[in-house]
């Protein structure tokens, strides 16, 4: 930035070109020298899991009608936004703050979603075939299909259930969501990791 010409004559003008130039010596030279995002504080940090408590709390009414017969919001669709949103936001500033190669982001990211993906498809078959066979509600599952159940369970283990058409496994009708969630972590390794002018 080129110095401010001012008549060096009089102190007071003397005065404004000192502070004009201590301050452009503080201002980045070059976009490399802007810092980028910093890490998520613990305050921030709280008011996302605020945030997502909220999410999944409405994500629960949103499902009571089905249940229990009751008028409530039904403002569940709008709640699995925001946690793809945060999870978005999360990832992207994890990722920005370390050195993380595509083996590093995988293994972080499936890990995840299998530590939750695999006990939720155990206790899904295992709830259904206690339910279907020993349950006070039998009707429950009059609508649930269980044909292929080698195919629904392998589609819903490898996030493929929401590929080409939508594979439920069994009775758990709220699979789907974790499906989207793994391509969207793909979409941002490809935007992530892939090399530019390719």
């Amino acid at each position: 930035m080129p110095p401010l010409r001012v008549n060096s004559a009089r102190p007071e003008c003397e005065n404004l070109q000192k502070t004009v130039a201590d301050n452009t010596r503080s201002l980045p030279q070059t976009l490399t020298e802007v810092q980028a995002p910093g890490v998520i504080t613990e305050r921030e940090s709280l008011y996302l899991d605020l945030v997502r408590a909220t999410a999944a709390f409405l994500v629960v009414i949103d499902h009571a009608p089905i249940k229990f017969d009751v008028s409530v919001p039904r403002w569940g669709h709008h709640a699995v936004i925001i946690f793809f949103v945060l999870s978005g936001y999360v990832i992207s500033n994890t990722t920005s703050q370390k050195k993380i190669t595509l083996q590093s982001y995988m293994v972080a990211r499936l890990s995840r979603l299998w530590s939750v993906v695999v006990p939720t498809l155990l206790l899904t078959a295992l709830s259904d075939a206690v339910g279907s066979h020993f349950g006070s509600r039998p009707a429950v599952y009059y609508d649930i299909h269980f044909d292929y159940p080698l195919i629904r369970m392998f589609s819903a283990l490898f996030f493929l259930s929401e590929s080409w058409l939508s594979i439920q496994p069994f009775s758990n009708g709220v699979f789907w969501s974790t499906s989207s969630e793994f391509w969207y972590y793909m979409i941002f390794a490809v935007f992530m990791f892939a090399p530019l002018g390719r």
